[in-house]
């Protein structure tokens, strides 16, 4: 299915979820924006040996409207430090039972996360759309000016675009002792001068090669598709923690001892260094009635 672009002089191809999105890689999302296929076949030489592929033509075209694709997002944390062992409760959660939350580039709140909602959907993956991921990145179309240095003012939809899409973590900020529920939020920014890029070899087979599955043959012909498009980097951090009684007397006698030292350093700057240290002397002790008359004898 294809249709006529109305603001660009290229063709627009229709690609469904599983052919837009290639590469499948780890915490990484892939998605196609602008292509092109080249078919290509190898020429035999007059010795019989099959040479270097030849272009024999080229399809150029943008997909529809990647912008609304929804991709589902499921991730979990564990708080490696503080490992019980058996029979303990682990610092750990999904993002099924978390509360969460996508922000702008500008740190507001763009959207509450469904898994965070009380009307039923708690325990669900994430949804988000492309839309939404480049609005908190700062992205108003894809068909702004990439940046890249090779770019030559083409936009993002045709040279691709890199995002940093950072998942935190905390549980710090809603208790006073630090050990509340975990919280996670999503934060995407642009990696500036980046675009993306993708090459794919797709062999070109017939029906021969499915029925004798014993024949050999040497690859003659393919379809070589290089993709542009948005790829979208997850990295998971985050600060977790618990109450722990050793720490908080560990604190405490640091305190303490460092509010020792500070007046330590007041005293021996009042009764030693500073100029009127023999008036400051006699609002800091009081002498005795009996050694004052013990002095004067």
């Amino acid at each position: 299915m294809k249709e006529t672009a109305s603001k660009m002089c290229t063709p627009c191809q229709v690609m469904d979820a599983r052919e837009l999105s290639w590469p499948v890689e780890s915490r990484t999302i892939s998605l196609t924006t602008f292509a092109k296929d080249r078919w290509q076949t190898k020429n035999m030489s007059s010795s019989g040996k099959f040479g270097q592929f030849q272009t024999i033509r080229e399809n150029l075209y943008f997909t529809v409207q990647p912008e609304q694709m929804m991709i589902k997002i499921e991730h979990a944390v564990l708080a490696t430090k503080f490992l019980t062992g058996k029979g303990g409760k682990d610092l750990a959660a999904s993002q099924r039972n978390m509360k969460g939350y996508l922000y702008g580039h500008d740190g507001s709140v763009i959207k509450s996360l469904s898994s965070n909602e009380k009307n039923g959907m708690r325990g669900m993956a994430d949804k988000l759309t492309i839309e939404e991921i480049l609005q908190a990145a700062g992205v108003t179309s894809l068909d702004e000016p990439s940046d890249a240095l090779n770019a030559k003012g083409k936009p993002f939809r045709r040279h691709g675009i890199v995002l940093h899409m950072a998942i935190n973590y905390q549980n710090a900020k809603s208790t006073w002792l630090g050990t509340g529920d975990i919280e996670y939020s999503y934060q995407v920014r642009r990696i500036p001068y980046a675009d993306y890029r993708v090459n794919e070899v797709i062999p070109v087979i017939d029906a021969t090669d499915f029925t004798n599955p014993s024949l050999e043959r040497h690859q003659e012909k393919r379809l070589f598709r290089k993709r542009y498009g948005i790829k979208i980097e997850f990295h998971q951090s985050g600060r977790l923690g618990h109450f722990s009684f050793p720490a908080l007397l560990q604190h405490l006698v640091s305190a303490v001892g460092l509010l020792t030292l500070t007046a330590t350093i007041v005293d021996i700057l009042v009764l030693y260094i500073l100029p009127y240290k023999s008036e400051y002397r006699r609002f800091v002790y009081e002498e005795s009635p009996i050694l004052e008359m013990k002095k004067n004898a």
